[in-house]
């Protein structure tokens, strides 16, 4: 019988893109989009003999309205997002694999996290015109938003780069998601609270769209929307159109509206403990900047030279719930 490769992973299922880690590197990848069709890039998933075909793009009406669906659908969600991810590992390509999982859970349950991890252990078939590929899993741990906060990581503010032992005294972390807006708190690198509210960038995707259909007369796709507000440019031309002044108008609104809790707890937080920025959101335009040059103590996590933001920029999809899995983590978790 031919022996399985045995990949280690880190999964984070997130509602705007699939973020994975292995051995080989870090990769992400927008979430699945509803049935097949849709793209070129299909990928055929089996499970338990049923095989449905996925195109992924756009990130999923489903996954984005999760929030009031049953606890059965979202762990078959996860589930494909899961098949998603493996699709982008180099590593996996033909034949017979074993993957050691860590996955953040979006959930914040025991019993989601009983339910998802009974669900992703589930043998798997992924094919493509490039590859087929037979996956059992082990789901060493489901934890939930702001996991692995529990090492030492490197981060810059405006001043430049610092390091933040997280053990060390207690630590807020704010993740800008797609579809959440999650808000932990660690002291002594455990979880001692942790808030979230369905007011992510897809909301302020959805402000913006709503403002320039009014101001324009013809609709504007929310989805579209949120990947074109992650520039300056691209938002000057959304379909030929320029909606600078409708983005500036409805980052204000979701600032005071659905965030505005959030923000507040993170000045307060401010006060006397590191507030770390994460999650896509931190980088649209105009969000952040300000902030991080009143409040020393707002920290972004560094990434890389080359970033527009060089004095502070993040690790896209908030890595810190997506580590690197190591022999040492495996025996920690399982």
């Amino acid at each position: 019988m031919p022996r399985k490769t045995v990949v280690n992973v880190g999964f984070d299922p997130g509602n705007g893109a699939v973020k994975i880690q292995s051995d080989s590197g870090r990769y992400s990848t927008a979430s699945v989009i509803s049935l097949a069709g849709m793209s070129e890039n299909q990928i055929a998933l089996t499970v338990n003999g049923e095989t449905q075909r996925y195109s992924h793009g756009y990130a999923s009406r489903e996954t984005s309205e999760q929030t009031g669906k049953s606890r059965r659908y979202k762990a078959e969600k996860l589930q494909q997002l899961y098949g998603i991810g493996l699709n982008i590992l180099p590593e996996i390509t033909v034949g017979d694999y074993h993957v050691n999982l860590v996955v953040s859970s979006p959930y914040e349950s025991e019993r989601d996290d009983e339910l998802f991890a009974e669900k992703l252990a589930e043998p798997l078939t992924i094919q493509t015109n490039t590859q087929r590929a037979t996956i059992t899993t082990s789901v060493h741990s489901v934890k939930r938003e702001g996991w692995g906060i529990v090492s030492c990581q490197s981060f810059q503010n405006v001043e430049g780069t610092v390091t933040l032992r997280l053990t060390d005294k207690p630590v807020t972390v704010v993740e800008l998601g797609c579809g959440t807006v999650n808000y932990s708190t660690y002291a002594n690198g455990q979880k001692i609270d942790f808030k979230t509210d369905h007011h992510g960038v897809l909301s302020l995707a959805e402000i913006v769209a709503q403002l320039a259909t009014a101001a324009y007369g013809t609709r504007f796709d929310q989805f579209e929307v949120m990947q074109a507000i992650q520039t300056v440019r691209a938002i000057k031309n959304v379909d030929g159109y320029d909606l600078s002044a409708q983005y500036k108008q409805a980052l204000g609104l979701w600032r005071d509206g659905g965030l505005s809790l959030t923000l507040d707890e993170a000045l307060k937080a401010a006060e006397s403990r590191p507030v770390i920025w994460a999650g896509g959101g931190v980088l649209l335009p105009g969000m952040c900047k300000g902030l991080l040059k009143k409040h020393t103590n707002f920290y972004i996590p560094f990434r890389s030279e080359d970033s527009e933001y060089p004095k502070y920029v993040h690790v896209e999809g908030l890595y810190h719930r997506c580590v690197a899995i190591t022999d040492d983590t495996l025996q920690s978790v399982a």
